[in-house]
């Protein structure tokens, strides 16, 4: 998406194939985001490390909330299907993805025998902790949204 000539021949294929017209604003969009950053690949490492970091440490609370119940969640298997579980999380049928994470986690890591029990349990614990690391955001956002939206009005002289 950083070369101006692939990017051409992308918009080209998308073109002639009808099945593919439908992703063209999507991919338009996603390929000026990211041409914007064509000279600045520096800045494009720092946000895929800061991402890649986001990652690991987010697979690793998961490995250690399932440890602290008595371990049974390989770390390897977390590691693949978190990123997956993100995926299904992305379907707006839910709001914060509660209900679909108690249904996805059994279901990935049953494929590998990890028991019902311990699934549910570590994606309850892992969405109220989501929940309570997000409290702080949405205070701050209410905030400033309550700042911006009151009137002071001054008694006309």
């Amino acid at each position: 998406m950083l070369s101006r000539r692939l990017r051409a021949r992308v918009e080209r294929l998308i073109q002639r194939t009808p099945v593919l017209h439908p992703v063209a604003p999507l991919y338009s969009r996603l390929s000026e985001a990211v041409g914007a950053y064509r000279h600045r690949a520096d800045a494009l490492a720092v946000a895929f490390g800061v991402a890649l970091i986001t990652w690991v440490l987010s697979n690793l609370t998961q490995w250690f909330l399932a440890e602290a119940l008595g371990g049974g969640m390989p770390l390897l298997y977390i590691f693949l299907f978190n990123p997956l579980i993100g995926l299904v999380l992305l379907l707006p049928i839910s709001i914060g993805g509660l209900g679909v994470n108690q249904n996805i986690f059994p279901f990935f890591y049953g494929l590998v025998g990890v028991s019902e029990t311990l699934a549910v349990s570590v994606s309850f614990l892992l969405q109220f902790i989501i929940y309570l690391t997000s409290l702080p955001g949405g205070f701050l956002w209410w905030r400033e949204r309550r700042a911006h939206h009151s009137v002071v009005t001054t008694p006309s002289a």
